[in-house]
């Protein structure tokens, strides 16, 4: 009789606890100790800005500076050549052909008009920060990551700000508003899209690097703010012979019209690291205790392999991007080692203490000795206008660029060939293996329930793609 009377007390108290629960809900786990983590993206920033000089003026010396605080990447590679895609890995954690997004606007048989883009099953960066009590918020600035593209996955929709292609100063006033309705721990996303074309800085910044040569009637037309997106889509066109020469809308720019495109990027750097490292500072007055990741999606070209602007090839102008991490317990160090941007996400969680939603890919580039020896990346092209179809894979000193419409790789000697001007076939078969255990690798790992998906486009997002010239004016 007795133990069944302290057997029917411990029922009634079990069922005391468990209706508590049901009205008071599920106790919340302890708030994270920190520290907050922001992550910056710098849309086509070239990896060789940061430590550039231009008329023997720093490009980048903000930004430069601060690098010297932490870890500075000399050798980081992006999975992609263009934002889409290239965004989509970072905030994934995934090799493009995991993932799945990899076209931009494209039709199929039916006239059906899409873009691919992330499947809303996939644990994104910020969900997972927010799972782990972590507050979230993004202002992002880059058509392709509007609301409703599932890139604000994991933020409430009023902490996630998007303003289509504003400059960097006005990114900055939009951080910090973030940043007043912030309490820690928190996770910011900061998209900035200076320098992307058109190149437009204000002119105090114009003015940093001295005169612009003078340029033909021609060049100025090109190099109109107005105009400058349709003349690299416009060249871009007549280099994949999707325009005949005599379709041409622009001439081509001349040696100084080139000079003053490259001068005029390097204008839009100078304005992006001073305001980047005015919300840096910011923050890191309200909260010292912040760990830092800025990086690129991708980079630009200006003539290295005969054309300008990105998406197209895998040369390193493209992929190489800058990578600096700065923040408590990081110590200063120039790290040499090849690494990708994609490992970024494996990264935050390691140095947070948290474990993985799903296996992440690329390294730990906070380890000892970051990085595998190897890294990917890839193109389909931002749509079927501008028809490519390339792989890419790297060792710490080769490198190989497959093009597989044409059945053609070419192999890059980076220590004796860093311009990549002297392909080679030799060795072709070993490296074409490589790519293809890659991509096997890739679909392997996916889950069989996060399939790529395709999303419906309308006019105002086919408007927003020609802005950015990734779909050529009907």
């Amino acid at each position: 009789m007795r133990n069944a009377l302290i057997l029917l007390v411990l029922l009634a108290l079990g069922l005391g606890l468990l209706a508590g629960a049901l009205l008071l809900g599920s106790p919340k786990p302890p708030a994270p100790a920190g520290p907050n983590v922001v992550m910056i993206v710098v849309d086509t920033l070239r990896a060789d800005r940061i430590l550039a000089e231009r008329n023997g003026v720093p490009v980048m010396p903000k930004l430069a500076a601060f690098a010297q605080e932490g870890r500075l990447f000399t050798n980081a590679i992006s999975a992609a050549s263009w934002t889409r895609p290239a965004v989509s890995s970072l905030i994934t954690g995934q090799y493009v052909g995991t993932h799945g997004v990899v076209y931009g606007v494209s039709e199929d048989d039916t006239g059906f008009i899409f873009a691919h883009t992330i499947n809303p099953r996939w644990p994104v960066l910020a969900e997972t920060l927010a799972g782990a009590g972590y507050q979230t918020g993004a202002v992002v600035t880059n058509g392709h990551l509007q609301p409703g593209a599932n890139f604000e996955q994991g933020y409430d929709s009023k902490r996630y700000i998007f303003e289509d292609d504003v400059p960097a100063d006005r990114v900055g006033v939009l951080a910090q508003q973030l940043l007043r309705s912030s309490s820690a721990p928190f996770f910011h996303y900061l998209h900035y899209m200076d320098p992307h074309a058109p190149y437009k800085a204000p002119q105090e910044y114009e003015d940093v690097f001295g005169p612009e040569p003078p340029i033909t009637d021609s060049d100025r037309e090109a190099l109109d703010p107005d105009n400058h997106i349709r003349y690299i889509s416009d060249q871009s066109l007549l280099r994949l012979g999707q325009r005949k020469p005599a379709d041409a809308e622009f001439a081509p720019l001349s040696e100084a019209g080139q000079a003053v495109l490259r001068q005029r990027y390097d204008a839009e750097c100078r304005f992006a690291d001073t305001q980047i490292s005015e919300t840096i500072e910011r923050i890191r007055k309200r909260f010292p205790d912040t760990l830092f990741i800025i990086t690129a999606d991708h980079g630009e070209e200006f003539w290295e392999h005969g054309g300008t602007g990105h998406g197209l090839t895998l040369f390193q102008e493209q992929i190489h991007v800058p990578l600096i991490i700065v923040g408590p317990g990081v110590t200063p160090a120039v790290v040499d080692n090849l690494v990708e941007s994609v490992g970024i996400y494996k990264t935050i969680l390691a140095y947070l203490g948290l474990s993985e939603p799903v296996p992440l890919q690329g390294s730990d580039l906070l380890a000892e000795s970051p990085g595998n020896g190897a890294a990917y990346s890839m193109t389909r092209g931002p749509s079927l206008d501008y028809p490519v179809d390339l792989d890419a894979a790297l060792e710490v000193s080769g490198k190989a660029i497959r093009d597989n419409g044409r059945g053609m790789t070419e192999i890059y000697d980076l220590a004796a060939d860093p311009a990549e001007q002297q392909p080679q076939t030799s060795d072709a078969a070993r490296w074409n293996q490589a790519l293809d255990a890659h991509h096997a690798e890739a679909e392997r790992i996916r889950p069989p329930q996060i399939q790529p998906v395709q999303m419906p486009i309308d006019e105002e997002f086919l408007d927003e793609m020609r802005k950015l010239g990734y779909k050529k004016e009907e």
